[in-house]
């Protein structure tokens, strides 16, 4: 069951809850003052916000195709 996270318009905190996907604009109780809200917020929980940089040996060489080069296309 996915976990969704909430804002709540009361009292102004945000909370998590495992609902099922059809379920997720429904009401849910807020743990802090139990006023139902239905608020979702973005979650940044699985986003990748880096990327790595590539190793030296990683970069592709040769022609301007970038296949490093030994056939045709170069």
């Amino acid at each position: 069951m996915p976990r969704y996270e909430y804002r709540c318009n009361e009292c102004s905190s945000v909370f998590e809850a495992m609902r099922p996907v059809a379920a997720r604009h429904e009401p849910t109780p807020c743990p802090g003052c139990a006023t139902p809200t239905s608020v979702l917020v973005m979650s940044l929980a699985n986003v990748k916000l880096s990327t790595p940089a590539l190793a030296d040996d990683a970069v592709p060489q040769g022609g301007s195709c970038g296949c490093g080069g030994g056939c045709s296309c170069c």
